[in-house]
């Protein structure tokens, strides 16, 4: 005969349901689908910051989504989570957490030491294959192309002949999936290789036309999704300025960045870098002289002194900034 009481009854039923759903959670995990980025990263850092006892699952997953979330606009905060990812997969040792960390691992890598990046980013790839995760496959093939496109800005001449195949497998995943994060990231990869020059021979179509067909998409996805792909705006905002620059309308690309710039938190250094230099050019078009020296000059400062940037030193800008100094003097 059970003597307990009905009160304690429901308490210990309480319990055993608690621990059956952490049990469920601890198993199924998430999924990449489900870190998709916000709008305002403040949120999640302070929760992760606030709740040092959570699931280790729970603490994971908001990791993820902070760092997908740094992916868009925050390039210089990337990867600086990798020692707290590594121990909650520590804690958790499931084929989920190993992929989450060496996520992690390949955003930090992608930071501080791109040519480490393949070696992380391959065995993301290959962890979210057993795991059968599209997006997370699709983000890895996309940064994979990423970073081709950035070594061979630094000088590299090799390595991007796997990049038509990356991105057509890419593309197949993203859009056969109902994630539009996933899409989302995809048409943004392939809306900036579009006018790198390491692929744009490689891709069918003029360059322009491809860059205006993908930042179209982006906008036309962004505007589908209601309010749940506004994270992206700035980055096909950036898009659409340069397809003006291409254009040869100076004036409309020069309204974009000025807007974008405006938008910029403190912490945004790469694109705030990358504003000014595209500020700088627009009115060295436009033969500004003194305006766009004054552009690339605070592009100079953010380069050499602020310890937030990670972007390595950048050829075209000290090579715009002495040209415009001379046009300067040769007008006096």
């Amino acid at each position: 005969m059970n003597n307990s009481s009905p009160s304690l009854r429901v308490f210990i039923a309480l319990v055993l349901c608690v621990a059956i759903t952490d049990l469920s959670a601890q198993s199924t995990g998430f999924t990449f689908a489900d870190t998709h980025p916000v709008n305002n990263p403040d949120s999640l850092e302070n929760w992760l910051k606030t709740h040092p006892n959570a699931l280790a699952l729970l603490r994971l997953k908001n990791l993820i989504t902070l760092e997908n979330t740094y992916l868009w606009g925050y390039q210089d905060m990337l990867g600086r989570s990798v020692a707290t990812a590594e121990k909650l997969h520590l804690q958790l040792h499931t084929p989920r957490s190993r992929a989450a960390y060496l996520f992690v691992q390949t955003l930090a890598q992608r930071r501080s030491n791109p040519a480490g990046v393949s070696k992380y980013a391959l065995a993301f790839l290959d962890a979210c294959k057993y795991l059968r995760d599209t997006t997370g496959m699709v983000q890895a093939y996309c940064i994979l192309i990423n970073n081709a496109t950035q070594n061979y800005a630094n000088g590299a001449k090799s390595g991007s002949s796997f990049f038509l195949d990356y991105l057509a497998t890419a593309r197949t995943l993203a859009f056969g999936s109902n994630d539009r994060h996933a899409q989302l990231y995809w048409t943004y990869t392939a809306g900036i290789t579009a006018y790198a020059p390491a692929f744009a021979q490689k891709q069918s179509g003029n360059m322009r036309d491809t860059l205006k067909a993908r930042t179209a998409q982006g906008f036309a996805l962004i505007r589908q999704s209601r309010g749940a792909l506004n994270y992206a705006v700035s980055n096909f905002s950036l898009l659409r300025g340069i397809s003006y620059q291409m254009d040869g309308k100076i004036t409309e690309a020069l309204s974009i960045n000025e807007t974008l710039l405006s938008t910029l938190r403190p912490r945004q250094v790469t694109s705030r870098l990358m504003m000014l230099y595209n500020l700088g050019t627009g009115h060295y078009y436009l033969k500004n002289y003194p305006k766009a020296i004054t552009f690339y000059e605070q592009a100079v400062v953010i380069m050499e002194h602020d310890t937030l940037l990670t972007t390595k030193p950048f050829p075209p800008l000290y090579y715009n900034y002495a040209t415009t100094s001379l046009e300067i003097v040769l007008d006096l």
